[in-house]
């Protein structure tokens, strides 16, 4: 089942962090956005212009531009989402930063109904394909994650090491949490955040993504699942 959609932008939230996720996703950001200065895959821009093309500028209309979130639910393997999104020119100096896709899902405080258990021990894992659009032309972008490695016998004798999704296969990992849109203490007024992959800091302009669920996931049937497409947070 495929669903095509247009982005729409999600609302304000405020985020608290644990301090484990918190340094786990710290260094991740760090390393991944180090990598993703290199990413051999992004388009380059006219020189001056901030842009790819007069094609892309007029294919821009009806495209919304990052952060987008939209639906996508995760308990059927196969359910497939495409979408576009555009990434804007470097205006008034505005600091750059990476582009992460990731899954959010809403939970009740306290987590009555075991929502992030459910997905910290039994991953998401979805097929993802992320292409730079210019006209006729189409450039495939690659993803980045980054995965500890346990170098010893105590929890801390570890590092990060970032690694290419080869096979476009990425698994849901969870960064953060924070309040929604709703009421703190109704049901649904928090969310979890996960990452899928970094993307990188991205050139100016029309991208398509395309997500599709690999497996099974029953327990999260009538869940509020989201897809989304935002620049990684800066440090606080």
């Amino acid at each position: 089942m495929t669903e095509h959609h247009a982005p729409q932008r999600p609302g304000r939230a405020s985020t608290t962090r644990t301090g484990g996720r918190l340094l786990a996703f710290c260094l991740a950001t760090a390393l991944l956005t180090i990598g993703g200065c290199s990413n051999g895959s992004a388009p380059k821009t006219k020189e001056g212009s901030g842009e790819t093309s007069a094609s892309s500028l007029q294919a821009r209309a009806g495209i919304a531009t990052v952060p987008v979130m939209l639906p996508f639910p995760v308990d059927k393997a196969g359910h497939e989402l495409t979408t576009e999104f555009w990434v804007p020119p470097n205006d008034n100096g505005r600091k750059l930063r990476p582009i992460y896709l990731g899954l959010r899902m809403l939970f009740t405080a306290s987590d009555p109904d075991g929502r992030i258990s459910q997905v910290d021990n039994h991953p998401i894992q979805v097929k993802v394909d992320l292409r730079h659009i210019d006209g006729d032309k189409e450039e495939p972008v690659v993803l980045r994650v980054g995965e500890w490695i346990q170098t010893g016998p105590s929890p801390m004798d570890r590092h990060i090491v970032v690694r290419e999704l080869s096979d476009g296969v990425a698994k849901a990992k969870g960064a953060r949490s924070g309040h929604s849109a709703q009421p703190y203490g109704t049901p649904d007024g928090m969310y979890y955040q996960m990452g899928l992959g970094s993307a990188g800091f991205l050139a100016p302009g029309r991208y398509r993504l395309q997500v599709q669920v690999l497996h099974d996931q029953p327990r999260l049937q009538g869940v509020p699942m989201f897809l989304t497409v935002r620049e990684t947070e800066p440090a606080k």
